[in-house]
């Protein structure tokens, strides 16, 4: 599947709103082997339909789609 990376609940690029775990957990693998590039990040993933895009396989260009972005937690109070 293809990847999408997203702050603060963006949803440009799919409106897929789901994962596959084996999804997940290549992502994490590839933060652990590569903490220069997922170090103090945070984001939003998805993964498109499997009949949309092509597979991820640089999780360098992934990352680095983001253009410096981090998730801002600061934007609402949960009460």
């Amino acid at each position: 599947r293809e990847l999408v990376l997203g702050v603060d609940d963006s949803m440009e690029g799919t409106e897929s709103r789901t994962v596959p775990r084996e999804d997940v957990a290549e992502v994490m693998l590839q933060a652990i082997k590569n903490p220069d590039l997922y170090g103090n990040r945070s984001f939003d993933l998805r993964a498109k339909p499997t009949e949309d895009g092509s597979p991820t396989t640089d999780f360098r260009a992934l990352v680095e789609s983001l253009g410096g972005k981090n998730c801002d937690y600061s934007l609402g109070e949960i009460l």
